[in-house]
């Protein structure tokens, strides 16, 4: 996990050993999971995801999919797009990209090209 991210563990509740014990357990899956979403993002393009999307076609959990996303954007490998779309629950979700889509994304705003 890059040290400029978190500095030493992931976020944990403080004084609770159960939350500790799972910030130290996810440090030799976080990259991979990174890496996962990311490339996910990658190949959606200007269309990007919702989480609840990404939790649905990866098959990860809410518990997974959050902290990792909020660590590629941290990263500045993806970007909210401003967009949202309905969740499986019928909320309104945030979509997010990947940052190399966000040509894709402001190509498509300026209508050059069709999503």
């Amino acid at each position: 996990m890059p040290r400029a991210l978190y500095g030493s563990l992931p976020p944990r509740q403080v004084g609770s050993p159960t939350s500790t014990a799972a910030a130290v357990a996810v440090i030799p899956h976080a990259q991979a999971q990174r890496d996962r979403i990311e490339a996910y993002l990658k190949a959606r393009g200007a269309w990007g995801a919702t989480r609840d999307e990404m939790e649905t076609d990866l098959r990860l959990s809410g518990d997974t999919v959050r902290p990792r996303c909020r660590e590629l954007e941290k990263l500045t490998r993806v970007v909210n797009s401003g967009r949202v779309r309905l969740t499986r629950k019928g909320h309104m979700a945030a979509v997010y990209i990947a940052v190399e889509a966000t040509g894709q994304y402001a190509l498509a705003l300026s209508g050059k090209e069709g999503i």
